[in-house]
C-alpha cells in the first residue's frame, strides 16, 4: 500500500512541476514572433546547454539531537529561467541515534529522488528560490533494544524521502554557481510512530555546474 502511495505522490509532484513550467514559459509570449520564443525564454535553447550537475554537502540536526552529514548529486535540466528539475541521489550517515527507546548505530540513508527548483527571479547575480525533493530512501542500521543490549542486529528497510526549503544561487561565472539552502528534511516519512524517521532542520551548501 505504501509503495502505491509513493508512486501516486511522485506522479502528482512531476505533473505539478511541468504544469508550472508551462505557465511560466507562456507568460510574456503574447505578441512575440513565434521564431523568437525560445530565445526569449532561454538564451541557450539547446538541451545540452540547459543540463546541469549539482553537487552538495548537507548537515541535518534531527528532532532527537542527532547530527546527520552527507552529500548529494543531482543531474537536472533548466526547463525555463524559473523552473529547474531533475533526478538525484544522496548519502547520509551518523554513528549513533536514539529513537523510540532503541539504540541505533551506523545509520546509513540512500535517498533516490526527483527534484524541482522554482526561482523567484531570473538573470540575477543572487537568485532566491524554493526547492522540493521527494523519493524513496534505502535504509540500513544496527539496532539494539532493552532485550538485545550488547547484541545489535542489522535492519534494512525503505521509506518515503522528503526535503523542502529555500535557497539562493550566487552566479559568479557562466558555468559555476554556488548555492546555499536551508529547510526541512525527513528520510523515512511515515504516520507510524514506531518507524525510525530521522527528520529535522537541514542546511546544505553546494555548487551547480553547467
Amino acid at each position: 500500500m505504501m509503495k502505491i502511495i509513493n508512486i501516486c505522490f511522485l506522479w502528482l509532484f512531476v505533473s505539478t512541476i511541468l504544469n508550472a513550467g508551462s505557465i511560466q514559459k507562456t507568460e510574456g509570449t503574447n505578441n512575440v514572433p513565434k521564431d523568437s520564443l525560445i530565445s526569449k525564454s532561454n538564451p541557450d535553447s539547446s538541451i545540452v546547454h540547459n543540463l546541469f550537475l549539482s553537487i552538495g554537502y548537507m548537515q541535518m540536526r534531527s528532532t532527537h539531537g542527532s547530527i546527520f552529514r552527507g552529500c548529494s548529486l543531482i543531474l537536472g535540466y533548466r526547463y525555463s529561467p524559473y523552473v529547474y528539475y531533475g533526478f538525484g541521489i544522496k548519502y547520509a550517515y551518523t554513528y549513533y541515534h536514539f529513537d523510540n527507546d532503541w539504540y541505533l548505530h551506523h545509520l546509513k540513508f540512500l535517498p533516490v529522488f526527483v527534484f524541482a527548483r522554482l526561482n523567484f527571479m531570473k538573470n540575477r547575480m543572487i537568485t532566491p528560490y524554493f526547492h522540493l525533493s521527494t523519493g524513496i530512501t534505502f535504509i540500513n542500521y544496527e539496532k539494539e533494544d532493552k532485550h538485545t543490549i550488547g547484541h545489535p542486529y542489522s535492519v534494512s528497510e525503505q521509506g518515503l524521502y522528503f526535503n523542502s526549503g529555500f535557497g539562493c544561487a550566487i552566479k559568479i561565472g557562466k558555468h559555476f554557481t554556488p548555492v546555499l539552502e536551508a529547510g526541512f528534511q525527513g528520510f523515512h516519512m511515515s504516520f507510524n510512530q514506531l518507524a525510525v524517521n530521522p527528520h529535522g532542520v537541514n542546511l546544505q551548501i553546494g555548487v551547480v555546474l553547467w
